[in-house]
């Protein structure tokens, strides 16, 4: 073998032997670091779950329902390195077994009560949530009442209000100017401003006029012939559903089978009603008789708007606890 030849021999032992050698130093290194993230986020992972244990909550249960406007918090620290204990901001009272409780206010809709401990070096350990949604609640609303729990999710909503005297007036009657300014807030929140009043009955101060404007701009709702739009007046059943429906965006339908003994195929709003009755607006009503005629009232209203895609859809997110809660 030449001398050539044994330099090229030699050389390619010395790069097959560096390449073996470099090899098991990558494999070994990749594992070096492979496992010293695994023991971090097995260390975070036991911090993280050390710092959300050192209380245990009797009482509400997390994903609680309420009706009040305050809860006692109850339940124990089980970390005795925690000295103090703070529920929404407020230092709770902690008895000698480490049980404690502490009154939490809370808001109409959800609501995060925070727990948070303070260890014996003054240290504020993370957080710890409670999720309690309150309802709003009246008590003229009985609990076998039939649209009573669309009446407490649309008034947690503020989409309807009850009244100074804490009451709801499920059965009474809405009025025209009250049903357009339910509507026109939901649709264009602002309302409508102009400086001249598009009717006569309703003056540029009255408090209803925006959003009557902003309903009449939406065509959800019109007027009288005589250029009138009566805003006290208390609205019927079929003058209800018909803004309702163009509310919803509902397509009008003519379909004979959805037909009420007192609704006949020439009246003005069958294929609104029809498109009601398909989207199953009416199924609150019992019976083979619309009776349009008959005033509206307010659970109806409830009921109906909870049928609506865009009420619906802010219904679910308000009994959603995965969304709107600090974790």
């Amino acid at each position: 073998m030449t001398g050539k030849n044994r330099f090229a021999f030699s050389s390619a032992r010395v790069y097959n032997f560096f390449m073996a050698k470099t090899k098991y130093f990558v494999l070994f290194a990749s594992f070096f670091f492979l496992a010293a993230a695994v023991i971090s986020i097995a260390y975070a992972a036991a911090d993280k779950k050390t710092e959300k244990s050192y209380v245990e909550i009797s009482s509400p249960a997390d994903r609680s329902i309420v009706y009040v406007d305050n809860v006692t918090l109850k339940g124990k620290i089980i970390d005795g390195n925690v000295k103090k204990l703070m529920v929404q901001g407020n230092e709770a009272e902690i008895g000698a077994d480490g049980s404690f409780a502490a009154t939490a206010s809370l808001s109409a809709g959800k609501n995060s009560v925070r727990i948070r401990g303070v260890d014996k070096n003054g240290k504020l350990l993370s957080p710890t949530y409670v999720r309690v949604l309150r309802l709003v609640y009246f008590g003229d609303v009985p609990v076998d009442y039939w649209a009573r729990s669309n009446v407490e999710q649309l008034a947690t909503l503020g989409i309807l209000t009850g009244y100074p005297d804490g009451t709801f007036r499920p059965d009474a009657s809405i009025n025209r100017a009250e049903l357009a300014t339910i509507l026109a807030k939901l649709k264009s929140p602002g309302g409508q401003k102009v400086e001249i009043s598009s009717f006569p009955d309703v003056p540029a101060d009255y408090w209803a006029e925006p959003y009557i404007e902003a309903a009449v701009k939406a065509k959800l709702v019109t007027g009288y012939p005589d250029e009138t739009f009566r805003p006290t007046v208390p609205i019927d059943r079929v003058d209800a559903i018909v803004v309702l429906t163009r509310f919803a965006d509902l397509p009008e339908t003519y379909n004979l089978t959805t037909f009420y003994k007192d609704i006949l195929p020439q009246h003005w709003a069958v294929s609104l009603i029809s498109a009601a009755r398909a989207a199953g607006f009416l199924d609150y009503i019992k019976g083979d008789m619309f009776e349009p005629a008959r005033l509206f009232t307010r659970g109806e209203t409830c009921w109906v708007l909870s049928r609506t895609k865009y009420v619906e859809a802010k219904i679910k997110d308000l009994m959603d606890f995965e969304k709107g809660y600090e974790k």
